[in-house]
């Protein structure tokens, strides 16, 4: 994230981190039960098996081992018209292991993110929340997990011309480009809270032209096109249980 601050533990509790052998590839939001929603350009069917869920991580350089919990890949649903060359419908649902013979994943610091069923749920310039261990302005690595707060913006083709797809993507950012996703930041989380403060992942990161470029605005996959998406292969009973 660029311009971000750090997160303290507990902050975005349904912020996870996708890691393989070389360390975080991408972040990812859990949405309850067994379940991760991430970026579909973040992961690889190949390597299925490789990855682990890290949840209730803040802090990589001296990761609390006993707050963390780590989970396994059992299998990854790319969305099926995912265009790796437009990034149109850039989503992926993953499904963790259960351990041994329990009926449900048990992560007992974390909180599903609501997956929202209307478009119209947050408007232009709400305030909206990114986060995610990817680089800082100039490239800089991070080792702790940071957030920022951006605004949705309307009218994303203005910056973006033809590559921009109005139904499936949301650009968020601030005028001044000093909030924004960064490399490494992709598959995580833009979430907004509605008035009753509940949280709800709006967007998933997904691309954007440089970092903190004023008139690059960060792009999201638009998670309201995809509820009936996601509610296929998750259950409709499962999602709607979290929006009550």
């Amino acid at each position: 994230i660029v311009g971000g601050k750090r997160a303290q533990l507990g902050d975005l509790p349904w912020q996870v981190a996708i890691k393989d052998a070389s360390g975080i590839t991408c972040g990812g939001i859990y949405i309850g039960g067994c379940w991760i929603l991430t970026a579909a350009h973040c992961l690889r069917a190949s390597k299925t098996h490789r990855y682990q869920i890290w949840t209730t991580v803040v802090d990589w350089i001296h990761p609390d081992l006993k707050r963390i919990v780590i989970e396994y890949v059992d299998r990854i649903i790319f969305h099926e018209n995912y265009n790796a060359g437009t990034y149109q419908n850039d989503i992926a649902l993953i499904e963790m292991k259960k351990d041994g013979n329990k009926k449900d994943c048990e992560l007992p610091r974390s909180i599903p993110a609501c997956v929202p069923w209307s478009p119209y749920l947050f408007q232009p310039n709400d305030t909206c929340i990114v986060s995610g261990w990817g680089r800082e302005k100039d490239n800089e690595r991070v080792f702790s997990l940071q957030w920022g707060e951006v605004k949705l913006i309307s009218n994303c083709s203005k910056f973006y011309g033809n590559r921009f797809y109005e139904k499936e993507m949301e650009c968020a950012g601030t005028y001044d480009g000093s909030i924004d996703a960064c490399k490494g930041d992709s598959g995580g989380p833009l979430v907004c809270m509605d008035a009753n403060n509940v949280t709800y992942v709006w967007g998933v990161v997904s691309w954007g032209e440089n970092c903190g470029k004023p008139e690059f605005p960060g792009v999201y996959t638009k998670v309201a096109n995809y509820f009936d998406w996601i509610s296929y292969h998750v259950g409709r009973p499962f999602i709607s249980q979290y929006n009550v």
